[in-house]
C-alpha cells in the first residue's frame, strides 16, 4: 500500500522536526519513496510503503507530537477505472 502524510510543524519544533525527517524510525516493511520539504502549507510530506495500515501508522504516529500529522492512501491514477 502506498501512504501520503503532510506535515504542518507546531510553532518551536522545527529543528527537533527536521532532525527526525532525517532520520526517522523505521518499523519492518517501510519503504520511503519520497520525503519534501515544502515552502508554504503544509511544510513537508512523505510518500512511503507500508505493509499495511498498522505498520503506516506505527511510522507516522512518531512525528504526532511535533506537527499536525495527516496520512491518505494513495494509489496511481491509472487504477481509476470509472473513468474511461
Amino acid at each position: 500500500m502506498i501512504f501520503c502524510t503532510t506535515f504542518n510543524i507546531n510553532p518551536g519544533s522545527y529543528k527537533k522536526c527536521i532532525r527526525l525527517f532525517k532520520s526517522p524510525l523505521m518499523p519492518e516493511g517501510i519503504k520511503i519513496r519520497e520525503f519534501l520539504w515544502m515552502f508554504g502549507v503544509p511544510d513537508a510530506l512523505v510518500v512511503f510503503e507500508s505493509p499495511d495500515e498498522e505498520t503506516a501508522g506505527e511510522f507516522v504516529i512518531q512525528f504526532g507530537e511535533l506537527a499536525e500529522v495527516k496520512t491518505s492512501v494513495v494509489f496511481p491514477i491509472e487504477k481509476l477505472r470509472w473513468v474511461p
